[in-house]
């Protein structure tokens, strides 16, 4: 299965080159801001170098996948409207409409616990006592605690629009 990986040197995206990378079953397309040297942990690794604000460098690099895996965005509660726009909610966009236009039937997205970490900063710090009870299920409100959480809930319903309203991809998780 031919993969792209986008902003595959953040946490998650070593991760998977830790665990994946040499399994025989994936030929992977890492895409990312920037490259590793040489001498990195990560370097060596045959790496497209572009933004996913960039349609265009996503697009090129996406052609022939099966699937997308993307990680690429701003990562921080703190970050400010003007660090989230680009990475979060351009780059979401164009990695949905690439899937789209290259036909890429499975799209993963990571999304982050701050989609819901209103509730977090509700009920701190008694949440963290034991029996305190709260349970949030899957039909509880979106409570996002940051830029960064509501760009995440932003990409989890773009997912879920894409698939329900256009051919590809046609799974997307989230």
């Amino acid at each position: 299965m031919d993969v792209l990986m986008t902003g595959v040197y953040g946490r998650c995206g070593t991760a998977v080159i830790d665990h994946l990378h040499d399994d025989d079953a994936y030929d992977f397309t890492y895409f990312n801001r920037s490259d590793r040297p040489d001498d990195h942990p990560y370097g060596g690794y045959d790496t497209v170098v572009g933004d996913v604000s960039d349609y265009d460098a996503l697009n090129d690099a996406a052609e022939g996948q099966d699937a997308m895996i993307h990680m690429a965005a701003y990562p921080y509660t703190d970050g400010t409207w003007e660090d989230i726009f680009e990475p979060n909610i351009i780059g979401m966009y164009n990695a949905l409409e690439v899937a789209r236009e290259n036909e890429i039937e499975s799209f993963v997205f990571l999304s982050t616990n701050h989609v819901m970490g209103g509730y977090e900063d509700e009920f701190s710090p008694e949440i963290y006592e034991p029996g305190h009870g709260l349970v949030i299920g899957h039909d509880d409100p979106v409570r996002p605690d940051s830029f960064y959480g509501a760009s995440k809930a932003y990409g989890e319903d773009m997912g879920r629009y894409y698939v329900e309203n256009y051919e590809y991809p046609k799974q997307f998780y989230a």
